[in-house]
């Protein structure tokens, strides 16, 4: 199976369990698609969307920060989650709120980008959400340097 086939296999069956998941669950699963990179329609439709927001008061941190994958995962594919933007904006708030912790590689690349006068700043948040490792100014022009990936 490749991931779509997988994923895709799971879609209806999903999608009568969601009633039955609780707040977590449905923040992992829109996540794995998302993760997937697989549109599913039949799942993440009105009646999604309505479960979460009935139960926007219930989800934790972790839950509403992979909602906001999602929700940006769904922008992208569709140009709309159908998430109300109260409800994306606390997802967004949630995803932003982490605290940002740097990995002993990223600070040996900033120590580089400094001993050679570049004035590095860390951990910028970009409008999406996530951050970016460092942001150097070469030649006028602002580079984005991403050492290890979303999460180290």
């Amino acid at each position: 199976f490749t991931d779509e086939q997988l994923f895709l296999s799971f879609e209806s069956t999903a999608a009568k369990l969601v009633d039955a998941c609780n707040n977590q669950n449905i923040a992992n699963i829109a996540w794995a698609y998302a993760v997937a990179d697989v549109d599913a329609p039949t799942l993440f439709n009105d009646h999604f969307i309505k479960k979460c927001v009935a139960e926007k008061d219930r989800f934790e941190t972790k839950a509403f920060s992979q909602l906001h994958q999602w929700h940006l995962w769904q922008t992208k594919e569709k140009s709309n989650s159908g998430l109300p933007k109260s409800f994306a904006d606390k997802c967004l708030n949630a995803f932003v709120s982490r605290d940002p912790h740097d990995s002993e590689l990223q600070q040996k690349v900033v120590a580089q980008l400094t001993l050679v006068g570049l004035e590095p700043k860390e951990e910028v948040l970009m409008g999406s959400g996530y951050r970016i490792d460092a942001i150097v100014e070469v030649n006028g022009k602002k580079v984005g340097i991403e050492v290890d990936g979303p999460s180290h």
